[in-house]
Formats: structure tokens, C-alpha cells, sequence
């Protein structure tokens, strides 16, 4: 009988290293549980994915619906949405399906919650208070979530593009095992884009969710609207900084 132990080895091994911290030490130990139910039940890797998609989506809904308690419900839902995030690779691993199309669904299901979350906040603010200006934090930080996920996926598209229009060039990682000296500025700034990624955004509006619905108050409201500029003022600078400093050719360098 397949033991927990050894399906952790499996499926999760040396893949724990390239996981944020809050994954290592929590979404990790859970999803294995559930990764374990998924394989008795004959579950495929991109099913699992699918229910990924559909708990972030229930988690959006939860939040529109404006009350503190479907706040706090959405709140939840989003954690398991970020676990079932580890567990349909771990099914993958353990069936031999990593692929491709896998990783495609993977990324698309991201591309698809991460607005969701906050159109689904900003329409709940307004249907609670009435201020239409939570729903424009809403739609702006959804906006925010989908370039700063572009900014950095696109680098990967024109790195394909390039060698599909030039079958003969090698693709070379240009920092790839060198060791990057950088400024006390850079520093800060990967701190704060730490800060406007999943999952501490989830954990963020976790945590309010619940002093919201303990104290009957709304702090997650400007945890909305603080988080909507917050995004905009980072995916403009970091546009403004790869493409002036010309990040990309530092990165991937294209030969010919």
C-alpha cells in the first residue's frame, strides 16, 4: 500500500526547493493528503487542475456576494484553491503526465483566478457600501494581477518566438549560475513584488477577512484599494526598468 511518505517522495522531492515559503511549510504538507485521495480515485493530473480552476472561481463568487461571512468563506476557499495548485502537479509526477498542456492549463487557471479574486472583492465592497470606487480598485488591481504575470511570462514567449523564427539559434540564459550583486533599491523592490503575488495576497485577505468578521468591521476594503495601487505603481515601474535597461537581452541571449 502506497504510504504518505513515499508518495511525498514521489511527487514532491527536490520540486519543494523551487516552492515560496508558505508553500514548503504549509500548502506542501497538506496537499499530499489530497493528492492521495486524487490517485485512489483515479483523478488525472489535469482534473485536478480543473478543480484548482473552479475553487478560485467559487472564491471569487464567495467574495462578490459582499457580506462579512462569504468574505471570510471566499477567504478559505482561496487556500484550498493554492493547495489543489500543488496537488495536480504532484498527481502529474506520480502518473508520469507532466506535460506540457499541463503546465499550459496551470498557468492559464492563474491568469484566470488572480483577476477574478479581485473583481469578485470589488463587486462585494459595492454591493455593501455602495461605493462604486471599490469596484474600480477591483478592476484596476485585476488589470495589475494580468500584466505583472505578463511582464514576466512574455519574456519566455519572445525567447520561443525568436528561435521559431530562427531555427538555428541557441537560446542561452545570460545570469543563469552567475551571482547577481544588486543595489539596496533592487532589494526593496523585490521585497514589495513579493508582496503583490499570490500567496501573500491570499494570506493578506485571509487574515482581514477574519478580524473583519470578528470585529464587524471592514479593514478588507482598503486592504483592496491599498493593494489595487500598490500593483499599478509596480508592473509600471518594472516595465519601465526591463525594457530601459534592456533586462531581456540580459536574461536570454538569443545566438545566432
Amino acid at each position: 500500500m502506497l504510504s504518505i511518505k513515499e508518495l511525498r517522495d514521489k511527487c514532491q522531492g527536490s520540486k519543494i526547493k523551487y516552492d515560496t515559503w508558505y508553500g514548503k511549510h504549509f500548502a506542501r504538507k497538506v496537499s499530499i493528503y489530497l493528492t492521495f485521495v486524487f490517485i485512489k480515485l483515479g483523478f488525472s493530473a489535469n482534473t485536478v487542475t480543473g478543480l484548482f480552476l473552479f475553487s478560485g472561481i467559487v472564491s471569487a463568487i464567495l467574495f462578490s456576494l459582499g457580506s462579512r461571512t462569504s468574505m471570510l468563506a471566499g477567504a478559505l476557499v482561496l487556500q484550498l484553491w493554492y493547495i489543489l495548485d500543488h496537488s495536480d502537479g504532484e498527481v502529474a509526477r506520480y502518473r508520469d503526465e507532466v506535460s506540457l498542456t499541463g503546465s499550459y492549463f496551470d498557468y492559464l487557471t492563474h491568469y484566470i483566478v488572480h483577476p477574478l479574486v479581485f473583481i469578485g472583492l470589488g463587486w462585494g465592497f459595492l454591493k455593501s457600501t455602495g461605493n462604486m470606487g471599490y469596484l474600480l480598485s477591483g478592476i484596476t488591481g485585476a488589470f495589475g494581477m494580468m500584466i505583472c504575470g505578463l511582464i514576466s511570462d512574455l519574456k519566455e514567449i519572445v525567447a520561443y518566438r525568436s528561435k521559431k523564427v530562427y531555427p538555428g539559434a541557441d537560446i542561452i540564459r545570460g545570469q543563469q549560475g552567475k551571482k547577481v550583486s544588486t543595489s539596496l533599491a533592487s532589494r526593496i523592490f523585490s521585497a514589495v513584488y513579493i508582496a503583490v503575488t499570490f500567496p501573500v495576497i491570499m494570506n493578506t485577505i485571509a487574515v482581514f477577512s477574519l478580524v473583519d468578521f470578528l470585529f464587524r468591521i471592514r479593514i478588507t476594503a482598503a486592504v483592496l484599494v491599498f493593494y489595487s495601487v500598490l500593483i499599478s505603481m509596480i508592473w509600471v515601474l518594472r516595465m519601465i526598468v526591463i525594457i530601459s535597461k534592456r533586462r531581456v537581452d540580459a536574461e536570454i541571449n538569443i545566438s545566432y
